[in-house]
């Protein structure tokens, strides 16, 4: 155990390199170790592959983005090139050219013509890539494709553009490759600028779990479906990760204790299978 200097906040927001430089620097060099369960932003984990370290939690990296730092990257996260790939195909067979059913009133009987959101960030950009090249192939119309910055700051500023410009084209379906943070503004956004779309979900970032759809606008999120990669839901206290602790402490866990767990379990399954 030791204490970083950087924030994980600050580093998923893209800040931090140089507190994540010195942390990967502390943990290869200082600590020595092998592999750190703790490596949950781009700039700490991307450190730490490069110092050969093995690095657990690349938040839901590009396929490319992983391949490049073989074999010390790993992550419970599914990459995102397999989210958008999926999210395409689930488009294309089931959702395009369609009317838009579960939208507001303003778009059910239009064609569903999307509008895909993901941070500008270039690894997942790449997904982006994948995903509309999928839905290209497919013969499908093209999409209203946007950017928006990983800066808490400005997020609610960014929300009140997309929605403004998502609602002046007409789309009706909109695909969210977002953060857990994001769709809190976008969704008030709409709401205050009355519009109705539906939301399609990708399973990124938790936005497919109940503790996180709470903080969404509730008339807005009552139009989101789409795909998960997680499976059904534990009980707060009955889940692996729950007992694992209590097996060895009479307190309670951190609220995050299956995603550290689930980690763990990780490098274990690997240096098992490893010999």
């Amino acid at each position: 155990f030791y204490d970083g200097k950087g924030s994980s906040t600050t580093e998923l927001l893209g800040g931090g390199q140089e507190e994540a430089e010195a942390d990967a620097t502390t943990v290869a060099e200082e600590i020595k170790a092998f592999g750190d369960m703790t490596a949950g932003t781009a700039p700490y984990h991307d450190g730490l592959t490069r110092r050969k370290v093995v690095a657990f939690g690349a938040p839901y990296m590009s396929r490319e983005w992983m391949t490049a730092r073989r074999p010390y990257s790993w992550s419970i996260a599914t990459d995102c090139s397999i989210v958008t790939e999926s999210v395409a195909e689930f488009g294309a067979k089931r959702l395009a050219k369609r009317k838009a059913e579960f939208a507001g009133p303003a778009y059910q009987q239009q064609t569903r013509r999307f509008g895909l959101i993901a941070p500008e960030n270039p690894w997942y950009q790449e997904c982006v890539d994948a995903g509309v090249k999928i839905s290209n192939q497919a013969g499908n119309p093209p999409s209203e494709r946007i950017k928006y910055k990983l800066d808490l700051g400005s997020m609610s500023n960014q929300a009140t553009n997309i929605i403004a410009k998502l609602k002046s084209a007409n789309i009706t379906s909109v695909v969210c490759g977002c953060d857990p943070v994001f769709p809190i503004f976008l969704t008030q956004k709409a709401q205050e600028q009355g519009y109705e779309p539906e939301w399609i979900v990708t399973g990124t970032a938790l936005t497919d779990q109940d503790i996180v759809g709470q903080l969404y606008d509730q008339d807005q999120w009552k139009r989101a479906f789409g795909i998960s990669y997680l499976g059904s839901p534990q009980p707060l206290r009955g889940s692996d990760g729950y007992f694992a602790y209590k097996s060895v402490r009479s307190d309670e866990p951190a609220f995050i204790v299956d995603i550290i767990y689930y980690q763990l379990y990780m490098i274990a399954l690997g240096i098992q299978l490893a010999g």
